[in-house]
């Protein structure tokens, strides 16, 4: 293959990203340039995370007035690369990694199929095109009254294999391909070098450190060509004892931080995280619930092609066959793993998750099954440059219209709220390192701006603080009644709330502590309400987000609020109230005065 059909897997990410970002800057020209990037930050939740570990702390609280003991348990591998280049370079680096990332994600899937031992024009041809199918989607939606291509696009292909919101799942995934090309050749190699085991232990070690579900699929795959090696040579282990040392060695030393972590971890920061102990009833529950989720016309269908295309490669006598192979053995995992799991673990946390990893492996089952397909009828042609520069043009020509009316679109709808967010920062503009001051909001963007100001935040993501439960009530509680707020206002701000799934706003600070769902509830049933009984009835099994207080759980926070007195040190001397959150109408302190109040925003300040 020429180099320039090769440059064409890093070029055409390169400028699709590049002209998405010239596309921001100019749309949001009004905004601060910090703004402009932090409001097209494509998942913001981690950005709190990137600030602590740029600072080397592990134990954030983001106030002065509570010094935690303890760490934060959140896997760091996904998000070290942004900190490390945040401490040196500040917000742009968000933009330099993203375009890094996509090439990143671009080269791997490339490598991935080269590896496979299909030509390298068609691993170049499939992947450009591969990447590129969301966006068709997309325009195909268009002939399409009921969405459906829409709902592939956003269900499957943007939210597992090409989903570019990072840290994750795309960093996360880019150590997940970075393994499958090792493994690959691992399990093709007669005799693996030493630095395929290097490697496979590395990467392994980071995938634990950022998404622990692809951990376990990828340590059963290892062990089981591990054993498929032995089954093929009974001298295996003897061969190799030195470099399967030097695996679990090498292991060791780069999952460290994540034993660290977790043995000084804040006690009350799994709970937050959504983690809960599972009984007998509800292993069987869920084993029959998962079952059924397998047991379905679409599996058996999907399942069928697999086998299907498995004899269509045979019969051609393909040299791919191999790496079929590697691939239904993977496959068959995301089947088997959900249940081992069920059955030996005491605890669960976020069980959709095994069915994330199960939709990016049968995405990469279509990715392998769509460039076979091409290589079996293309292998006899040679693919002239003028064809890769057709292709070229016409997927970047493709991706940059999306990407034009998608910003153009985002930026139409919201720049009034934008542009009133830009009146109340441009407020407190002054604000830096040096006059640290106690900030009170009930939107999360404000909270990390703040936070990224460096500022005392009074109401900060329990996800993001290593703080105890406690902690972040007593500030949650402070703040609320030195605002102004009364019993009545306060019962109604930590009140359920039930629409397709159930939620409440003290999950702010408890994340997913207080899970309630079909399968478990952090109270005894008979604790909740009439409305959050008849939610659960139809509640669907795997939907883990949902949130709900008991009767008894209000009772006593409502108690809490009755008797605590205001602490003055930890009052809040900004105030911003999103306006579209509805549960903030109160009669606001004497002690605050009102400086801004525009369509969006509520701006007080503490009196002197």
């Amino acid at each position: 293959m020429k180099f320039q059909n090769k440059q064409f897997i890093w070029l055409l990410p390169l400028l699709i990203i590049l002209f998405k970002w010239i596309l921001i800057f100019y749309f949001y020209r009004d905004l601060d340039f910090n703004l402009r990037i932090l409001v097209n930050f494509n998942d913001l939740s981690y950005f709190p995370f990137i600030i602590s570990l740029s600072e080397y702390n592990l134990s954030p609280a983001f106030n002065e007035y509570f010094k935690p003991t303890n760490l934060i348990a959140f896997p760091i591998a996904s998000i070290v690369f942004h900190s490390f280049f945040y401490k040196i370079f500040g917000l742009i680096s968000y933009v330099v990694l993203e375009i890094i990332f996509v090439i990143s994600a671009y080269s791997l899937i490339y490598f991935f199929a080269k590896n496979t031992g299909i030509k390298n024009n068609t691993a170049v041809f499939g992947t450009l095109l591969f990447f590129s199918f969301p966006v068709f989607l997309e325009y195909l939606n268009i002939l399409e009254t009921n969405n459906f291509f829409l709902h592939i696009k956003n269900q499957i292909f943007n939210y597992h294999l090409f989903e570019f919101r990072y840290p994750r799942p795309l960093v996360s995934n880019l150590y997940f391909y970075g393994f499958l090309i090792f493994l690959l050749k691992f399990y093709n190699s007669h005799e693996p070098k030493r630095s395929n085991y290097i490697f496979l232990s590395i990467l392994l070690s980071l995938i634990l450190q950022s998404f622990i579900y692809l951990f376990i699929l990828s340590g059963f795959v290892f062990c089981t060509f591990l054993i498929i090696k032995l089954m093929k040579d009974k001298n295996f282990i003897e061969k190799n004892l030195k470099n399967l040392f030097i695996f679990l060695l090498v292991f060791i030393i780069f999952t460290l931080p994540f034993f660290y972590q977790y043995l000084f971890a804040e006690g009350d920061y799994s709970l937050r995280m959504g983690l809960f102990p599972i009984d007998l009833n509800i292993k069987k529950n869920l084993l029959i619930k998962t079952f059924h989720h397998f047991l379905n016309l679409k599996y058996f269908i999907l399942i069928s092609n697999l086998i299907i295309f498995y004899f269509i490669f045979r019969k051609y006598n393909l040299k791919i066959i191999e790496s079929y192979k590697f691939y239904l053995i993977i496959f068959s995992y995301t089947v088997c793993i959900p249940f081992i799991f069920i059955i030996i673990s005491p605890y669960l946390i976020w069980f959709k998750h095994f069915f994330d990893v199960k939709n990016l492996i049968f995405l990469l089952g279509i990715f392998l099954i769509f460039i076979f397909v091409i290589d079996i009828f293309l292998r006899k042609l040679k693919f002239q440059r003028w064809f890769f520069s057709f292709v070229f043009i016409v997927l970047l020509t493709l991706n940059s219209t999306h990407y034009y009316n998608l910003i153009y679109k985002n930026n139409s709808l919201n720049k009034n709220y934008l542009n009133d967010l830009q009146e109340v920062i441009n407020e407190y503009k002054f604000i830096g390192t040096e006059n640290k001051i106690n900030i009170f909001s009930n939107s999360q963007f404000i909270n990390y701006f703040f936070i990224y100001k460096k500022q005392n935040i009074l109401f900060p993501n329990g996800f993001h603080v290593s703080l105890s439960d406690d902690q972040l009530e007593i500030l949650m509680i402070n703040s609320l009644k030195a605002l102004g707020f009364n019993r009545s206002n306060f019962k109604n701000f930590i009140q359920n709330k039930i629409s397709w799934r159930s939620s409440n706003e003290i999950g702010q600070i408890t994340g997913y502590k207080y899970q309630f769902n079909s399968f478990y509830t952090y109270f005894n049933i008979d604790n909740y309400g009439e409305d959050e009984i008849k939610f659960l009835k139809n509640n669907k099994i795997f939907l883990s987000e949902s949130i709900a207080l008991s009767q008894s759980e209000i009772s006593r926070l409502l108690t809490e609020f009755q008797n605590h007195k205001v602490i003055s040190k930890i009052k809040p001397n900004i105030v911003i109230v999103d306006k579209r959150k509805n549960n903030f109408d109160f009669i606001v302190s004497e002690d605050y005065s009102e400086i801004i109040n525009n369509k969006y925003f509520i701006l007080y300040s503490l009196k002197k």
